[in-house]
């Protein structure tokens, strides 16, 4: 049953999403209509800044939720407009379709105040979707 609801909504991604753009619709907007939790909810986000000043970030999947290992997953460090600032970076696994534990990607931030990251998850095999969240880039230690 799960799983018709998720292709349903799949295949209604696009005319919703262009139907709710600016009026708080999306994705999002939809999973919670339907009773199930949006992205930021199924899948964690957290940032630490490392010694060499690059940030590790790491997606931890909630409940049965999966990370897709390919496309993997894309962190681009933005500014407050969103504008990409720096080099992406990605992590991808075309050896599997999972990742067996939570991912980590390092990326340098340079002048960035925010990264994007992009990533596939599923909460039902082969039903998946794509997360998009920006989180704050934290601040150099000392």
């Amino acid at each position: 049953m799960l799983a018709r609801v998720l292709t349903a909504l799949l295949l209604a991604l696009p005319a919703a999403g262009m139907a709710g753009e600016g009026a708080g619709g999306g994705a999002d907007a939809i999973l919670r209509d339907l009773g199930l939790a949006g992205p930021a909810e199924i899948v964690r986000v957290a940032t630490s800044r490392q010694p060499d000043g690059s940030v590790a970030v790491m997606l931890q999947p909630n409940g049965q939720a999966k990370l897709v290992a390919d496309p993997g997953v894309t962190v681009v460090p933005v500014d407050p407009a969103g504008m990409a600032v720096a080099e992406p970076a990605a992590l991808v696994d075309h050896g599997q379709e999972y990742f067996a534990l939570p991912p980590v990607v390092q990326v340098r931030p340079g002048k960035a105040t925010a990264l994007r990251v992009e990533y596939a998850y599923c909460v039902v095999d082969k039903q998946c979707l794509f997360g998009d969240v920006t989180v704050p880039v934290p601040p150099a230690p000392g």
